[in-house]
């Protein structure tokens, strides 16, 4: 019995003809705001990316610009574990497009200016970090590649990864 009230309780509430003061809820908005002109050419991020590296799977996620910023995550897991996760921002900071990473969630995040920018590829610059110091992004089609390059140790380190667009279902 009380399982079936828990279902019954769970769908009430998922229910979107209601808030919680008995009003309609809003409709959705049908439409972002337009993403500003700096960030504009940074759209061929969006989507749904995935990479396989022996037995661990990387996801990394995109939205599109909107007004000044783009949001991001990715995660990587092996099997059912996750080993890693990371939050990410693109912000327009002064007219430039700025990376701010997060990873494992950390705050404040890290800021990686834009250095290089064009339709298909931009690469991420902080040479006052130790790795990475630079991220490069750059779309060929359905993938993206993913360079990240730095210092690890005192000696010049990178990690590369080929995603391919995952349809979204």
């Amino acid at each position: 019995m009380r399982s079936a009230m828990s279902v019954l309780f769970a769908v009430a509430a998922c229910t979107p003809a209601a808030t919680s003061r008995g009003r309609p809820a809003p409709a959705p908005t049908a439409q972002l705001p337009p993403a500003d002109t700096v960030l504009a050419p940074l759209a061929f991020l969006v989507g749904d990316w995935r990479a396989a590296d022996g037995a661990t799977i990387h996801d990394e996620h995109w939205g599109a610009p909107a007004g000044a910023s783009m949001i991001g995550y990715s995660r990587s897991l092996e099997g059912a574990a996750q080993v890693s996760f990371e939050f990410m921002r693109i912000a327009n900071e002064a007219g430039t497009p700025v990376f701010l990473a997060s990873p494992q969630g950390r705050n404040p995040p890290t800021a990686f200016p834009a250095v290089e920018l064009s339709p298909t590829r931009v690469v991420f610059a902080n040479d006052a970090h130790d790795f990475p110091q630079r991220i490069v992004y750059a779309r060929r089609g359905d993938e993206l590649a993913v360079e990240l390059h730095g210092v690890v140790h005192g000696r010049p380190a990178s990690q590369r990864w080929s995603y391919r667009l995952v349809p979204r279902t």
